[in-house]
């Protein structure tokens, strides 16, 4: 025999027993109505336990409610409780832990994965996309040719989005109403967050410079971005074709007209829309980047704009030579798909098809290393020359969206300038006066020793006077 401990649980299972009510029970025994009701549906623990199986019942109702539903519609918690209060009703003597449901679960359905936004994609853009990488095979372009362009928006406070763990002391300290244990877990942010809108490219020849917009990006601020761009690419030896996305400002008639004259007809490419999987190589530069700068924590935008560029400087050179490797390989199973969306799994048959391709040429040098070993050594590749442009020469540069914002500019260099000139005007005045007072102190002295003939005192040498007099000018 299995006995029972007695709690407060067994008074109230024997009370309720005799046929007297909840609420009756809760005035007697001083305690409020919810507690009673819990030892009302759920079993007295005994003093031997013994393990019991959860009847097939059950099993498949945990399974019912958690199928095809997001985890904060039906969590393992709100599941766990939901089968107690069955077990409860049904009499069966047995409770169920959040374990064993998240257990039962893992078994079925395995671990909860992550829903995640993806671009639309119409027939039409479809279509556009297919047009797309059908003219670059054509042409027969190569992704270590491309110069790929973007810009991004970095805030200040989007860095919350993280998830801490207590310790016991601080969890208690939380429960009391602690200031620095509530400040760990509850950060103020503002409405409206001070961000950057900043630009940048990148190919397997290098880096371009961060450019800073000041304010929403236009036309005009554009057509700086785009001169910027055209130093950087004449730094890089060979062909380079200039990629840029479909934003309002890109396409403009003024500014098209410049792409034209800066980098020519034939050397320009339009991503079709809603394709960051065509230009991922700057999209997961900027994914690489936003990370960083958070863990640096910047405190104001002066502090975002230096780490940003540090953290720019310090991309790995393996990340820039690597760029656009194998950019005609997910060209060629975009036309197998359709014109559709790239998942994981097309992602996965991308790399198996390099990695094939790279054994291949490794085992293709072995061979050719014996024939010809020293050729290989002087005639190093174009990118491995050039690969990047050196870290010191990275700088921030700035573009404005307007033409007042360029004058306002000039104008604060202009104000500069006329301070800088005052103070050295300031300064040759005091000079000058020292110096009249010294002459004066000198011909004063010169004068008394003509007059009063003093004993072991020389008169002063006019040529010292004289070099005072020209330096003042008289």
């Amino acid at each position: 025999m299995v006995k029972k401990i007695n709690t407060f649980g067994g008074t109230v299972k024997t009370l309720l027993q005799k046929g007297y009510s909840q609420s009756w029970i809760a005035r007697k025994l001083k305690v409020k109505r919810q507690r009673v009701n819990y030892w009302a549906l759920h079993p007295l623990k005994t003093e031997q336990t013994k393990k019991r199986k959860l009847p097939d019942k059950y099993i498949q109702k945990i399974l019912d409610l958690a199928k095809d539903k997001t985890t904060s519609a039906m969590s393992s918690a709100r599941i766990t409780k939901y089968i107690n209060l069955m077990l409860g009703r049904d009499k069966m003597n047995i409770t169920v832990s959040k374990a064993t449901v998240c257990r039962i679960l893992k078994k079925e359905y395995g671990k909860p994965r992550k829903i995640k936004k993806v671009f639309f994609l119409n027939q039409k853009q479809k279509d556009q996309r297919l047009t797309f990488c059908q003219k670059i095979l054509d042409k027969g372009i190569k992704g270590e040719e491309i110069f790929f362009t973007d810009e991004t928006k970095i805030e200040l406070g989007s860095f919350i989005n993280d998830h801490i763990r207590l310790s016991k002391e601080n969890q208690q300290k939380l429960i009391r109403g602690d200031e620095d244990a509530y400040n760990l877990i509850n950060r103020p942010q503002k409405k409206f967050e001070l961000s950057l809108m900043v630009a940048g490219g990148i190919s397997s020849k290098g880096l371009s410079d961060l450019i800073i917009l000041e304010g929403p990006e236009n036309e005009f601020s554009y057509a700086q971005i785009l001169l910027y761009y055209k130093d950087t690419v004449d730094k890089f030896k060979g062909r380079v074709y200039f990629e840029q996305d479909g934003a309002t400002p890109h396409t403009s008639t003024a500014n098209r007209a410049l792409i034209e004259k800066l980098f020519g007809r034939n050397a320009f490419l339009k991503n079709p829309p809603n394709s960051p999987d065509i230009a991922y190589p700057i999209e997961t530069l900027w994914g690489y980047l936003k990370p960083r700068i958070k863990k640096r924590d910047p405190k104001n935008l002066k502090e975002l704009k230096e780490i940003a560029l540090e953290e720019w400087k310090l991309i790995p050179k393996e990340r820039i030579k690597n760029c656009g490797l194998n950019w005609i390989r997910r060209l060629k199973k975009i036309i197998e798909i359709g014109g559709g969306r790239l998942e994981n799994c097309h992602l996965r048959e991308i790399r198996r098809e390099a990695k094939r391709e790279e054994k291949k040429t490794e085992i293709d040098e072995l061979d050719n290393e014996e024939e010809e070993p020293e050729e290989k050594q002087n005639n190093l590749p174009e990118n491995e020359n050039s690969s990047e442009i050196a870290e010191k020469e990275l700088k921030i540069k700035y573009a404005y969206n307007d033409k007042r914002l360029i004058n306002l500019k000039k104008k604060e260099i202009a104000n500069l300038r006329k301070k800088i000139s005052e103070t050295k005007e300031n300064f040759k005045n005091k000079e000058k006066n020292r110096e009249i007072k010294e002459l004066k102190k000198l011909m004063a002295n010169s004068q008394q020793i003509k007059n009063r003939k003093v004993k072991g005192k020389k008169s002063v040498r006019p040529k010292k006077i004289l070099k005072i007099k020209k330096k003042i000018g008289k």
